[in-house]
């Protein structure tokens, strides 16, 4: 893999992939997605994956499944166009018995001549089961029953054989930042506060290869001249990268990504971004 660097000016970060839970109670049931993100090529022994799907809970849990073709813009947000007919997915549907999981196996069936990568979303829904009657109170009330159903997304890239990202780094800047917040379900009463900002680098990186990079698994290094002109040689903590910006995906074919990373610079003078493995 060959990464085409940038020296900038320093001036004064999916998927996408989080269960989405509706309501709660009586009975709530942890479902889990193994791995998270899978990378596919078009063809032969890495055209397809195998996802396993936890039951954490004392219940079975009867799932479908969905494949969304996904587009990330710079900012991240993810824009899903439904392409069940690009895989194969065996088993579809399915109950994965309690305190066990159930392996399903995705195949891509797909444009075999694909030029660029494109990114998918495997979304696992939990079905709904019939309840019981409602139990009555003392004064002939029923009492309400709410049902958990959760929905969770796996990453699916699939690449051209060969393919390889070109990552240029287009723009670096200081800045006050917000950090990552766990995203919030929208139906809740009273947004949380929002936090305070933190000293951090607004990156903007462009990617002109024909396979998307996952910018997350790789280190990042900040070089520059501190304020007494001595150079320093800084490494952003894994987990803090992995916190900011998550797999960090950049689209493929020009595809540009702005990440916003917690860094308090020692420099507001010019700085150089390594990647390295």
């Amino acid at each position: 893999m060959t990464w085409r660097l940038a020296r900038l000016n320093l001036g004064v970060l999916l998927a996408a992939m989080a269960a989405l839970a509706v309501a709660s109670v009586p009975a709530a049931r942890a479902m889990s997605l193994a791995p998270m993100v899978a990378e596919l090529t078009v063809a032969g022994p890495a055209s397809s994956a195998r996802i396993q799907i936890g039951n954490e809970s004392d219940q079975p849990l009867p799932y479908e499944t969905h494949v969304t073709l996904v587009d990330f813009d710079e900012n991240g947000v993810a824009h899903e166009t439904p392409a069940d007919q690009d895989f194969l997915v065996f088993p579809p549907q399915g109950a994965v018995p309690p305190k066990s999981s159930q392996v399903i196996r995705v195949q891509w069936i797909g444009d075999p001549q694909l030029k660029t990568s494109r990114s998918y979303y495997l979304e696992v829904r939990q079905l709904p089961v019939s309840l019981t009657a409602p139990a009555q109170t003392a004064t002939g009330q029923a009492t309400a029953v709410i049902q958990v159903t959760y929905r969770i997304k796996a990453l699916l890239t699939v690449a051209p054989k060969d393919a390889h990202p070109a990552i240029y780094v287009r723009q670096v800047v200081a800045a006050m930042i917000e950090p990552h917040r766990t995203l919030q379900p929208s139906n809740i009463a009273v947004a949380p506060p929002e936090p305070p900002k933190v000293p951090g680098l607004q990156v903007t990186l462009e990617n002109d290869g024909a396979r998307h990079a996952l910018m997350g698994g790789v280190t990042w290094i900040v070089e520059g001249d501190g304020p007494d002109g001595k150079p320093f040689r800084v490494t952003i903590p894994r987990a803090v990268l992995s916190g900011a910006i998550g797999v960090g995906y950049v689209p493929p074919a020009g595809g540009k990504r702005v990440f916003n990373v917690p860094f308090d610079t020692p420099s507001q003078g010019p700085l150089t971004l390594h990647f390295t493995e």
